[in-house]
C-alpha cells in the first residue's frame, strides 16, 4: 500500500508547513489591508477636513475603506501569492494561492460576524482578491514553465 502512494509524494508537493505558511500569510495580508484602510481613511478625513455631521463622516469612511481594500488588498494578495509561489511547482503555487485566499476570505467574513457576506459588494471584492491570488501564482510559475 505504501509503495502505491510513493509516486504521489514528490518533493515539489505541498507539505503541512506550506499550508500553515500560506494561512499565516493570509492573516498578515488581512492585517496589512486593514491597517492600510485605516491610514487611507485618516488621510482622506484630514485632506477633506471632514467637519460635517458624524453620519456623513462615517458614510464617507466606509466608502473610502471599501475602495482602499479593493485596491491595496488586491495588490497585497497578488504580491503575496507571487512571492510565496516562486520556486514552487505550478500545482503547489496554485494550491498555496487558493489556501491564501480561502483563509483570508473566511477570517475577513468572520471578523464581521458573517454579516454583509452575502451581498454583491463583498462578492466583488473577494472575486478581485481571488483573481489577484491566482494571477500571482501564475506569474510566479510562468518562468519555470517556459524553461521546461
Amino acid at each position: 500500500m505504501a509503495a502505491s502512494l510513493a509516486p504521489c509524494l514528490k518533493s515539489h508537493e505541498m507539505k503541512f508547513a506550506d499550508y500553515a505558511k500560506s494561512a499565516g500569510l493570509a492573516l498578515l495580508v488581512l492585517a496589512l489591508d486593514v491597517l492600510i484602510a485605516i491610514v487611507v481613511v485618516y488621510i482622506y478625513a484630514r485632506l477633506h477636513h471632514i467637519s460635517s455631521p458624524q453620519f456623513y463622516a462615517s458614510t464617507a469612511a466606509v466608502s473610502v475603506a471599501l475602495w482602499s481594500t479593493r485596491i491595496a488588498g488586491t495588490g497585497l494578495m497578488f504580491g503575496t501569492a507571487w512571492f510565496f509561489g516562486r520556486g514552487k511547482s505550478q500545482k503547489a503555487a496554485y494550491i498555496a494561492s487558493v489556501v491564501l485566499f480561502a483563509t483570508y476570505a473566511v477570517v475577513d467574513a468572520a471578523s464581521t460576524g458573517f454579516q454583509g457576506v452575502f451581498n454583491i459588494s463583498f462578492a466583488f471584492t473577494m472575486a478581485l482578491k481571488l483573481c489577484a491570488s491566482l494571477c500571482g501564482a501564475a506569474i510566479a510559475t510562468f518562468r519555470s514553465r517556459s524553461i521546461e
